[in-house]
């Protein structure tokens, strides 16, 4: 059994508030917002691990799930093998603004990586961003009174 978290909640009540400022959402309307912010969709790396984790969260909120190239971890090049602290002792020279464009040996700066998940990212988001409009706009249209029997 799977039911919405405060946080989700919390959030939904926000959007709902934004759309309407006076009235929000009533008790009696409450999964027509849920529906119209909960996720559509989740996105995942095709790193092995993501995919399980993505995979039980999709399972368990019904929601369905998509594997993304591009969104892999960084490139730490010759870094990979080491422990944190190892690679500590390299950056904890460094300025944050030097750390964000310092290239590991072989590997990828922070700046390439964050430029990489954009890239990848940036159509997935645009894409979501109008199903949420079209949405909204058929929720936000009048109710029709219900006929009495």
């Amino acid at each position: 059994d799977v039911r919405p978290s405060l946080d989700s909640t919390s959030e939904i009540a926000i959007a709902s508030i934004k759309s309407n400022p006076f009235f929000g959402t009533g008790p009696h309307r409450f999964m027509e917002s849920w529906q119209l912010y909960k996720p559509d969709i989740i996105f995942t790396s095709k790193e092995r691990r993501a995919i399980q984790s993505a995979q039980i969260i999709s399972k368990k909120l019904g929601i369905d799930l998509r594997e993304i190239n591009g969104l892999q971890e960084r490139d730490w090049g010759d870094f990979s093998g080491k422990t944190w602290p190892e690679i500590q002792e390299v950056l904890d020279k460094m300025t944050l603004e030097e750390r964000f464009n310092y290239l590991p040996p072989k590997g990828e700066s922070w700046k390439q990586f964050e430029k990489q998940q954009q890239v990848s990212l940036r159509p997935l988001v645009l894409s979501q961003n109008s199903k949420k409009e079209r949405a909204k706009a058929r929720w936000r249209q009048p109710r029709q009174p219900q006929q009495k029997r």
